[in-house]
């Protein structure tokens, strides 16, 4: 018996990066599992085009034409907020992947299990490791983008650890994620000569940001994106 495997991807559209790379994890598992017993999963995918209509149809069929046994989340809260919406009206248990928002668990739904940490939990590590390696550490600076439930989260987790362990934000800045130049956000960063960085927008706003960042001089002992760890950040700014 096969067990079919069911995922919308975002292959295009403004997730395209982060969907195509949790697609090829999908297929790698997929290979894997085949490798050590063969034909026992067999994955299916639709492109949801990185639109919340889109992706409730293909979760639709999924479901209904596709009948897939196991169903996985697509790439973003608000993506899998929708996927999530047509699996609870089908009874489908949806396995979210790339949902962070803690919002997706707030909307009351059943058939939804997450193995993702929540976004106010992403980075609450990250405080106390600076605290170990740099003692003298006290500024922080927050820069994320205004759209969306999980850059607030992520920021606010980091906020929430700071004061107990000895940081001050000194910065706490939102920019438009359309944003094409970050010189004004980069000249905040640096008048406020924060020793940790953290950055939360979608890939190109982490990429741009971390490129002026670099290329400025901020001399800041600890730059944290949340996108570093897509691919597309390390092709496009190197080791």
């Amino acid at each position: 018996m096969t067990l079919v495997v069911g995922m919308p991807a975002s292959l295009s559209g403004q997730f395209q990066a982060q969907g195509r790379q949790a697609l090829a994890g999908i297929l790698a598992w997929e290979r894997d599992a085949n490798a050590e017993t063969p034909n026992a999963f067999r994955v299916l995918h639709h492109d949801d085009a990185s639109d919340a209509s889109t992706v409730r149809e293909a979760t639709r069929r999924l479901i209904v034409d596709d009948q897939v046994d196991i169903l996985i989340g697509p790439y973003s809260s608000v993506l899998t907020s929708a996927a999530a919406q047509v699996a609870e009206a089908h009874g489908k248990l949806l396995w979210n992947q790339g949902g962070a928002s803690d919002d997706v668990y707030r909307q009351g739904y059943r058939q939804i299990v997450g193995i993702l940490t929540p976004a106010s939990r992403y980075l609450t590590g990250l405080l106390p490791l600076v605290r170990q390696t740099d003692p003298s550490a006290t500024p922080i600076a927050l820069v994320r983008a205004s759209t969306g439930e999980f850059p607030k989260a992520v920021c606010s987790g980091v906020a929430g650890t700071a004061e107990g362990l000895g940081f001050r934000t000194v910065l706490d800045l939102e920019f438009a994620a359309s944003i094409g130049d970050f010189i004004d956000v980069n000249g905040r960063i640096r008048a406020a000569q924060p020793d940790v960085v953290v950055m939360v927008g979608r890939v190109r706003n982490d990429v741009a940001l971390a490129r002026i960042l670099a290329e400025s001089g901020v001399r800041a002992g600890a730059v944290v994106a949340v996108a570093a760890g897509i691919q597309a950040f390390q092709d496009d700014l190197g080791s």
